[in-house]
């Protein structure tokens, strides 16, 4: 033993015993898009501050986003009336959720803040299915 402990926070704990006592298994929510953070650059070009959202990439065909009107480039600031500081604030609300069910998401779009609803999915296991991380946001 190298002394190394990892800690568990309990309400993962309960959310992922939960599924596994209900369905034998964990279902993670799926909203489709590949995000990035707001650093500098994009707080200079859109306004806002750095950190105050998750900017869109990338959204995946036929995906929860997608079907919700979610587009490149808009700006995620709060999911399920939670604030959205970042690519994984923004992962660890979407993927506790309950799979099937709409939820209230603000965003910005060209400099308005917008309001849609998006139902998530289960994630898939597919890798391919998933969006890719590289994507960069238009000029």
């Amino acid at each position: 033993s190298a002394g190394i402990g990892f800690a568990v926070p309990v309400n993962m704990v309960r959310w992922v015993s939960r599924q596994l006592i209900e369905d034998g298994r964990v279902k993670r929510a799926w909203l489709g898009v590949g995000v990035r953070p707001i650093d500098a650059r994009l707080a200079r070009q859109f306004d806002i501050k750095i950190g105050s959202g998750a900017i869109v990439g990338q959204v995946m065909p036929e995906s929860p986003a997608a079907k919700a009107g979610l587009t490149p480039q808009d700006i995620i600031q709060t999911f399920d009336g939670q604030s959205v500081n970042g690519p994984r604030k923004l992962q660890s609300i979407v993927e506790r959720l309950e799979v099937g069910k709409s939820y209230p998401v603000k965003l910005l779009r060209g400099g308005k803040t917008q309001s849609l609803k998006v139902t998530v999915a289960e994630m898939p296991e597919s890798p391919r299915l998933r969006p890719q991380r590289r994507e960069q946001p238009r000029e």
